[in-house]
């Protein structure tokens, strides 16, 4: 095992220093968020299938007879971004993801102007585009207009919310508590996902949900990595609570000043993640 050359640590996975195959890893966190973590023959063989030029985009399946051509490959690669399936830092190869996608080149590189300009990818002339890297600027600026168009959401849904929503929300939580919750942290990250969804839905105001949806896709990372920081989940799952009995109360300002609240904590989080203090750029993304 000392041999391993794959160390996967807190939020690094890498080989060699400097040897231009460090990716970012999340996976760890939930299992050993102190600890480090050598890897098997097996996920080595995973890994290397995942990063290397060829293998990088095997999770990737083909389009078949979408509606719109541009409109589907255009949710495909930002699925697989956002879901960390192409890593950030990547170079987009039109060729190859053309070839996995089963599509030309045309409607591939217009999905990719749009991705540049959803924030999602940096396009580099003479270089080619390459999935984004978050810096702690960015991510702060991101947190801030989610802190008032989420508060506004949640001030909404607590006008418009049906009972059956309400009900779908108290489901997120019910089967956690402040015994286990930091115990299973990877089903309660999906689970405040899921919440903070239905929150925008009941606002029933379209405009804002796709604004806020885009913003989430960009902030999926933050909402996970934050959630294992010591006694974050407990007060989180708190908080949560405390903005569904607002929305059923019916107390839109309470409301709205909760959800604020929340993501303002979230904020403050944020400025705890080791990989900010390391270098103040993030490019670690959740992996299924």
């Amino acid at each position: 095992m000392e041999n391993n050359p794959y160390l996967l640590n807190n939020f690094k996975l890498s080989q060699t220093p400097g040897d231009g195959n460090e990716i970012s890893g999340f996976s760890s966190l939930f299992l050993f968020p102190e600890k480090p973590m050598f890897l098997t023959p097996r996920a080595i063989n995973c890994i290397q299938n995942t990063i290397s030029p060829e293998g990088k985009y095997n999770a990737m399946k083909a389009i078949q007879n979408p509606r719109s051509l541009k409109e589907a490959v255009y949710r495909r690669l930002k699925e697989n971004i956002v879901r960390g399936r192409i890593p950030a830092g990547t170079k987009l190869a039109e060729i190859q993801l053309a070839r996995k996608l089963g599509v030309s080149r045309t409607p591939l590189r217009e999905a990719i102007n749009r991705l540049e300009q959803d924030g999602f990818v940096n396009i580099i002339p003479r270089r080619g585009a390459f999935v984004k890297k978050h810096s702690l600027q960015e991510i702060l600026e991101n947190l801030v207009l989610r802190e008032v168009l989420e508060g506004l959401a949640g001030r909404l849904a607590a006008c418009h919310a049906t009972p059956d929503m309400i009900r779908r929300m108290k489901a997120c939580f019910r089967g956690f508590s402040e015994r286990n919750v930091e115990r299973s942290i990877a089903s309660y990250a999906h689970q405040n996902i899921r919440f903070h969804n239905l929150i925008i839905e009941a606002s029933q105001n379209q405009k804002l949900i796709a604004i806020i949806r885009n913003l989430f896709d960009q902030m999926d990372m933050v909402r996970l990595h934050t959630i294992v920081l010591p006694g974050r989940a407990r007060k989180s799952l708190d908080e949560h609570w405390a903005i569904i009995r607002c929305i059923e109360k019916e107390q839109a300002q309470k409301a709205e000043n909760e959800l604020r609240t929340h993501i303002a904590d979230l904020r403050r989080a944020v400025l705890k993640l080791p990989e900010f203090k390391m270098n103040g750029e993030c490019g670690i993304r959740n992996s299924e």
